[in-house]
């Protein structure tokens, strides 16, 4: 009979520790889940910001005096995004040096909807078309895009497809939202604003 029980005890205490060690596995692995949804989406944020700054700091570069530069921008509301609004579209246009003229369009499209710190909202994607190709942007899950146009005293232009001689720079605000969500989520949004100079003002 002791034996029978030593036996049980034996099995109960290995039962245990094998649940406490599973336990302490599966914790492991949201921590790291989560670690690695926060690292991919820091790099996408400084990434996105790279190339966005090189793509606005083009923006009618070696374009002559009076010619249009910018068009077709549309926006929708967002209480999420700082400025209250989220850009759906814009076009410009740039000359490299060799003279080759280049457009670009930027497509903001809200794919879903996602819980960011406990609210329900809207998620983006930036679609990019160069000369009327796809040509990046879409992979970033983006929480808010919002671009403005700024005066010489940093205040936003109004209108400024008629105002275009007020302007000397370019204020991006966006987001970046992991891509999958986990409990043990310490980071639930990256936010980035950028500021670059508007080339036909410099």
């Amino acid at each position: 009979m002791p034996f029978i029980y030593d036996n049980l005890i034996a099995s109960v205490v290995g039962a245990t520790v094998l649940l406490i060690l599973a336990s302490i596995q599966m914790r492991a692995t949201g921590e790291q889940v989560a670690q690695t949804a926060r690292n991919t989406a820091l790099s996408q944020t400084t990434s996105l910001a790279t190339w966005l700054e090189e793509d606005l700091e083009a923006m009618g570069r070696n374009r002559e005096a009076g010619e249009v530069v910018f068009k077709n921008i549309s926006r929708t509301g967002n209480e999420a995004s700082p400025t209250g609004e989220v850009l759906t579209s814009l076009t410009f246009r740039y000359e490299d040096d060799g003279g080759d003229s280049t457009t670009v369009t930027y497509e903001v499209r809200s794919s879903e909807n996602r819980t960011v710190a406990g609210e329900e909202r809207p998620i983006y994607t930036l679609d990019r078309q160069q000369n009327g190709s796809v040509s990046g942007g879409a992979s970033t899950v983006l929480g808010y895009f919002d671009l403005h146009f700024i005066d010489g005293n940093a205040q936003r232009v109004t209108d400024p497809a008629n105002n275009r001689g007020e302007i000397q720079a370019l204020q991006l605000y966006f987001s970046v939202v992991p891509s999958f969500e986990s409990d043990r989520m310490i980071l639930d949004e990256v936010r980035r604003m950028v500021v670059v100079p508007y080339t036909p003002a410099q």
